[in-house]
């Protein structure tokens, strides 16, 4: 029962990371073309792709080992007298409180790496943006003044 529950939350937590990485690869590969370039963007898109899978795979999969030996108590008290609807009952109303639990987990997780992705990413672009803009001016300033000869004697 444990397994089936762990293979469940990995599965729905793989599949939810699957869907958000097809989602997003295409903005996240044109904010890191803007920002970095071609080689180096291919490469990091492969690290965020990585990295949301992570998160959202350590945040939809929580099975604490103290949810195992509570859930494993509970269908034994109601077990011992026998299967009824009560077990049933129970049984379900806790496997779709843990689906639930690992579907808001995943996106949770991924949501905390995406916002932090995000911000760094729109600070690089500022911090990129400002860069331009200097050197714009200084190329323009250089070109606007006229070179005097008298000023290499």
């Amino acid at each position: 029962m444990f397994l089936t529950l762990l293979i469940a939350e990995v599965l729905i937590s793989l599949v939810i990371s699957w869907y958000i990485v097809r989602i997003l690869r295409q903005p996240i590969g044109k904010i890191l073309n803007r920002i970095t370039s071609d080689e180096t963007s291919r490469a990091w898109l492969k690290y965020v792709k990585f990295a949301i899978y992570v998160a959202g795979l350590s945040g939809g999969v929580r099975l604490a080992e103290r949810d195992i030996d509570d859930f494993g108590m509970r269908i034994m008290e109601i077990g011992s007298a026998r299967f009824d609807s009560r077990m049933y009952t129970y049984m379900v109303s806790r496997l779709t409180l843990e689906i639930y639990s690992t579907i808001i987990g995943a996106l949770k997780g991924i949501f905390w790496f995406l916002a932090l992705f995000f911000i760094i990413a729109a600070s690089a672009f500022v911090i990129l943006r400002v860069a331009e803009l200097v050197v714009e001016v200084l190329t323009l300033r250089v070109k606007s003044k006229p070179v005097d000869p008298q000023d290499r004697a």
